[in-house]
């Protein structure tokens, strides 16, 4: 059970922990892609596995859903390379569990994440043209917010897994990391923003008629209600619309 040891001005938390607990931990996708180059380099340069207990840094993403749950999601934002040495280390069958200490910081939505991520980034200048996964941070962050409302709870992009009609944001994520790369790199994130703005205004618009002529589904209504269309379809038609 990881443990408070400081907390620090810009309320990021120091806290102590164990590998085998920082292992269940997930890692951030809107991070720099894995390079395993990297890895193999670093793994070849420490003497003992010991050695690689600090410097770790975390955020967590916190929502309250329809049922009051709060849900808190660790993620990895700094040191997936040093976590895959451990990782690897575990699965090899012989691995001793031992202290570590991580940064812990709780953020609100994409653009609080990134900005974190850039913030502690200095090992390598950030090239977002040149890295796929940067790159597409940035689209989620202007689509987050082209689509932020006046209250959390109006909130339709959720940071956790959550059900249609809500869009789950690391789903859009994914999409456009595997299909559309080449397609955003011509494209500017706020203008993208702006054009799923007025897709899906034109989405409601239309799922309002065919309801009213008694057609359609359930999933039509709740978009109507939440005047949000982009999870209707799973697929994420709306992607590769408005590139």
């Amino acid at each position: 059970m990881s443990a408070l040891l400081h907390t620090y001005n810009d309320g990021s938390r120091l806290m102590r922990s164990t590998v085998y607990e920082l292992l269940e931990f997930g890692i951030w996708r809107g991070q720099r892609i894995f390079d395993a180059e990297h890895a193999k380099r670093l793994k070849d340069s420490i003497e003992r596995l010991e050695n690689l207990d600090c410097d770790y840094h975390v955020i967590v993403k916190r929502e309250v859903h329809a049922d009051g749950r709060v849900i808190e999601i660790p993620e990895v934002v700094g040191g997936q390379h040093r976590l895959s040495i451990l990782r690897e280390a575990k699965a090899s069958g012989f691995f001793p569990d031992f202290p570590v200490t991580y940064t812990l910081k709780y953020v609100d939505s994409e653009a609080e994440a990134e900005a974190y991520f850039n913030k502690i980034s200095s090992s390598k200048p950030m090239h977002f043209d040149e890295d796929p996964g940067l790159m597409v941070g940035r689209f989620i962050v202007a689509l987050e917010k082209e689509f932020t409302p006046a209250t959390k709870k109006e909130i339709c992009i959720k940071q956790c897994k959550t059900t249609r009609p809500f869009l789950y944001i690391e789903a859009v994520r994914e999409v456009m990391k595997d299909r559309y790369i080449d397609s955003l790199r011509r494209t500017k994130p706020v203008d993208f923003a702006k054009r799923v703005w007025e897709w899906n205004r034109k989405k409601v618009v239309e799922f309002g008629i065919i309801r009213s002529s008694g057609k359609g589904d359930a999933m039509m209504d709740k978009c109507i209600t939440r005047n949000f269309a982009l999870a209707h379809d799973d697929k994420l038609p709306w992607i590769a619309a408005c590139l």
